[in-house]
């Protein structure tokens, strides 16, 4: 499967949201499927990031799952199983956020299995670290480090303000006191995907 014949799909199938970075209302912010590509007859589990209205960020399994696919819901989460031929396979899924009911996409590409990218650390200003904790006016680089190839980075966060957002390496302005939420999820361009989260604090 090409690029330029996914970039296609993701023209009618987008699982990204295209709100600007600031986690101050809610959302569906990526759909991950593990593995990012699975073979002919293959099976695939379903996971969501999402935001709520008080900049929480959560992962979670959707509420239901509809499309070309065979689906299974069980304990475990849900999950959906290729049919016997390659294809660019459209998902509909659907989770409640705040009461609200949120849809969204996701291309699934039915061909040889692929795995998805994945943040190997996040850095707070050079630094390897589990967590930032800041002045009031400071400036904090962020740096996600990928591996996975050729990888597009989309920054998040429920406090302070974001510049350089859609790099690898973003700046976190801290004006005022309080808790909450980073977050950076890496795509690879052909429907893999990886997030990881970082708790901020500016006292």
């Amino acid at each position: 499967m090409t690029k330029a014949l996914f970039a296609l799909a993701l023209l009618a199938a987008c699982d990204t949201n295209s709100d600007p970075a600031k986690l101050d209302h809610a959302q569906i912010i990526a759909v991950r499927a593990e593995p990012a590509h699975v073979a002919p007859g293959g099976r695939a589990r379903i996971d969501v990031l999402a935001g709520d209205d008080a900049g929480n960020v959560f992962e979670t399994t959707p509420d239901a799952i509809a499309g070309e696919l065979a689906v299974e819901h069980t304990a475990d989460g849900w999950f959906v199983t290729a049919g016997p031929a390659p294809q660019i396979a459209t998902l509909a899924i659907t989770l409640a956020i705040d009461g609200v009911t949120w849809p969204a996409t996701k291309a699934l590409v039915v061909s040889e299995e692929a795995a998805n990218p994945h943040v190997a650390t996040m850095q707070v200003d050079g630094a390897d670290s589990t967590e930032l904790v800041a002045a009031i006016g400071a400036k904090a680089t962020l740096t996600a480090v990928g591996t996975g190839g050729e990888l597009t980075y989309a920054w998040y966060s429920s406090i302070g303000e974001l510049t350089h957002y859609r790099f690898p390496e973003a700046t976190l302005e801290t004006k005022e006191a309080g808790e909450g939420n980073i977050v950076v999820v890496v795509r690879d361009g052909v429907g893999g995907v990886d997030w990881q989260l970082l708790p901020a604090r500016v006292e």
